[in-house]
């Protein structure tokens, strides 16, 4: 008797971009091998206003089994329309793996079968996709390393992985219980140390269209990434506070102590800087302590989790594949 093939759902939030998400449909199709895995769809359907097109509804596969369909009941955003249908993946598809991509074509569906593969050869690790090349604008790219920097020297971690990324069921079924996930998956993946490697792919261009992300949702996403890491963030910056303020202090009393005026008995320009420089990080140490203790008060209040809430975000679930008749 032919063991049973392990399942594989993959997983992509779509807002309006149908036409981009049916030919990453067929690309993956094509591209899969039906021999070592049984393949199903979950497209999260995040609040579009435009229905399915044709081109999705139309499209006819051959390797991947089901395709379904589930609908939001309203916009939540890129990273909480992930969350959601992650949650919904882990209560009601059982599976060996889930495929975690966008459908808009840069999470390229040729690199699918490249991360299954590596995910197969120890699937206690998460598998996500390491951008080599991106296609952005050059401006794009510039603001994209400079956040980079920053978010390495304030979080002490490299930004290298997105979305594109296999996990295990058991491993989702874990992720979904933090509170992190509704701001930011693969920093919560991070975060919540679940052992991952990655894989070297560069990121494709979009299949049609525009992004829908604007400068503001761009930084928000930054944001959120970083926001996950809070509480490191308040302890560097308290400690980098105090390391300046061990510098300052003694410049400052040096610069007095040396005869720190000037022939009008006014303060020296030296001095005044010194001073500046102290209030400077006296201001930074005491936020940074405020900073801290907002986050450390904000877990004695009940957090928002995913898999306990997700439920009040789905209005319905369509199968598109395979139809009746």
């Amino acid at each position: 008797m032919r063991a049973e093939r392990p399942t594989v759902v993959i997983l992509i939030p779509v807002y309006n971009d149908w036409e981009s998400a049916a030919e990453v449909l067929r690309q993956i199709d094509a591209q899969l091998d039906a021999k070592a895995w049984s393949y199903q769809i979950v497209i999260v359907n995040d609040g579009s206003q435009e229905p399915p097109g044709e081109s999705l509804l139309k499209t006819r596969l051959q390797t991947i089994a089901s395709v379904k369909v589930v609908n939001l009941c309203r916009n939540l955003g890129h990273q909480r329309a992930l969350a959601t249908g992650l949650c919904w993946v882990v209560e009601n598809s059982p599976c060996s793996a889930i495929v975690v991509m966008d459908g808009d074509g840069e999470d390229m569906p040729g690199h699918v079968p490249t991360l299954l593969t590596r995910f197969a050869a120890d699937e206690r690790c998460a598998v996500f996709a390491a951008r080599t090349r991106r296609t952005e604008s050059l401006v794009f790219q510039l603001f994209y390393h400079l956040y980079r920097l920053v978010h390495v020297v304030l979080t002490g971690v490299p930004v290298r992985i997105g979305n594109f990324s296999v996990i295990s069921h058991n491993h989702a079924a874990s992720l979904v219980t933090s509170a992190d996930l509704w701001n930011h998956y693969a920093a919560a993946a991070v975060r919540s140390r679940l052992p991952l490697k990655t894989v070297p792919l560069p990121r494709g261009r979009r299949f049609s269209g525009q992004s829908r992300m604007r400068w503001a949702s761009l930084v928000i996403h930054g944001l959120s990434a970083a926001s996950v890491f809070g509480d490191v963030i308040g302890v560097r910056l308290l400690t980098a506070s105090i390391i300046g303020l061990c510098v300052a202090l003694p410049g400052l009393c040096v610069s007095l102590a040396a005869g720190g005026h000037s022939q009008g008995g006014h303060l020296g320009s030296a001095t005044i800087i010194w001073c500046f420089v102290t209030l400077l990080l006296v201001q930074l140490t005491l936020a940074s302590i405020g900073f801290i203790l907002s986050v450390l008060s904000g877990r004695s209040f009940a957090a928002f989790i995913p898999i306990g809430e997700y439920a009040r975000f789905v209005r319905s679930v369509d199968i598109l594949w395979p139809r009746n008749g």
